[in-house]
């Protein structure tokens, strides 16, 4: 690895890698969201964020009224039912 970060002992093979290593150190946030003004180290995270903005939620719930944006958000929400008493697995799959 050619690029030693200077503050934990992460290396890196290109400088695209450690560079975005470098501002998880500095909390340096570049993006900012256009809707409400949240900033973000990382552009994937910034666009992840705004999907929250859009009305769209297509993983709906077939027990209760809530609706995700998310698939891992709408699996760890059905998992809130199989904790309730009598509610059997088949409604969630």
């Amino acid at each position: 690895p050619k690029y030693q970060c200077n503050i934990c002992p992460r290396q890196f093979r290109n400088v695209t890698d450690y560079e975005r290593h470098i501002r998880s150190h500095t909390k340096e946030k570049r993006y900012e969201c256009e809707v409400c003004h949240l900033t973000f180290g990382l552009l994937a995270n910034a666009k992840k964020h705004m999907v929250k903005h859009n009305e769209e939620r297509p993983f709906k719930c077939e027990v209760c009224p809530k609706a995700y944006h998310f698939e891992h958000d709408f699996k760890r929400h059905k998992l809130t039912h199989l904790k309730k008493e009598g509610m059997p697995l088949s409604r969630l799959l």
